[in-house]
């Protein structure tokens, strides 16, 4: 097989997760992160179906950070890679090559690093996770945000400027909390 080719370009990619270990901070950083190399499977496309990449050697890595800089674990982080792999919590899997990840979906983004650009995954998920073009938003609750603020938005988008806020009236100056009749 030919040597792989970095993935060009950002979106949801299905893969399975081929190299990983654990990596720490450096300079005084108490980081510790998952970093992952995956094979590119599939892609998601504009209209909902997945291409397969099968006959491409596409390759994909990634640094999942699941302790910050100052020590504090990051619970959603650790949860992701529990959900999207099946991880068991247990540092040592991702010391052990005889372990066997789940395939799951990586969501791949541009970063620039040393005046050059790269694409790297920057989330994971379960394999079977249905991303949405509204983040979460259900249609009802997409209505309701409409109707309060479609108006203003829009009027900002016009160039208009929007009357201030007034404040709700508080009790008179010379009145205190202990003198209010309520």
């Amino acid at each position: 097989m030919s040597e792989p080719t970095k993935l060009d370009r950002e979106g949801i990619f299905r893969v399975a997760p081929l190299e990983f270990g654990i990596t720490e901070g450096k300079d005084g950083s108490l980081s510790v992160g998952i970093a992952i190399n995956f094979q590119i499977l599939a892609q998601l496309g504009d209209n909902g179906q997945w291409i397969d990449w099968g006959a491409y050697n596409v390759v994909c890595e990634g640094t999942f950070y699941i302790v910050d800089r100052t020590g504090l674990v990051q619970e959603k982080q650790v949860k992701s890679l529990i959900a999207a792999l099946g991880w068991t919590g247990a540092l040592e899997q991702f010391a052990d090559p005889a372990w066997v990840p789940l395939k799951c979906q990586i969501n791949v983004k541009r970063e620039s690093y040393n005046n050059a650009d790269r694409y790297r995954a920057a989330w994971i998920n379960p394999w079977d996770f249905k991303p949405s073009k509204m983040y979460g938003v259900e249609p009802a609750r997409l209505a309701a945000l409409k109707t309060r603020l479609d108006a203003d938005l829009c009027a900002i988008a016009r160039g208009e400027t929007l009357p201030k806020a007034v404040a709700p009236p508080g009790p008179p100056p010379d009145m205190d909390d202990a003198t209010l009749p309520f």
